[in-house]
């Protein structure tokens, strides 16, 4: 004689709606990363295009023009070393007293270049 066993009825009815609950939601988790994946494939493209855009120029020279920049366009005191300094000479003369030990305000500096140039105008 078949015996039926409510208990367990019972049960499997609660398991397999959990799975149909965790099938729901690892699809909607699914669906998310499918969303990211794609959102984060078009930035790659995206900055792609836009690196080659500031690199490339068709092929016009960007490079050697930087480089021309960065030596003064021939000039050795439009340099970027004469103009920023080597990392050993600053050529700013306000930069030790705005960034050094016993720094200024900006206002001080302000204040100190005017007195200094005032008679210049």
């Amino acid at each position: 004689m078949p015996m039926v066993d409510n208990g367990l009825t019972a049960r499997d009815i609660v398991e397999t709606s959990d799975r149909e609950i965790d099938l729901a939601t690892q699809a909607d988790k699914l669906s998310v990363r499918e969303l990211i994946a794609e959102i984060e494939r078009e930035q790659l493209e995206t900055l792609a295009r836009i690196l080659d855009a500031q690199s490339s120029f068709g092929g016009q020279g960007l490079p050697a023009m930087v480089s021309g920049l960065e030596s003064g366009s021939g000039d050795p005191a439009r340099s970027v070393e004469a103009v920023y300094g080597s990392g050993e000479v600053d050529p700013n003369p306000g930069g030790a007293q705005m960034f050094g030990d016993a720094a200024q305000n900006i206002e001080q500096l302000i204040i100190r270049v005017a007195q200094e140039t005032s008679g210049f105008a």
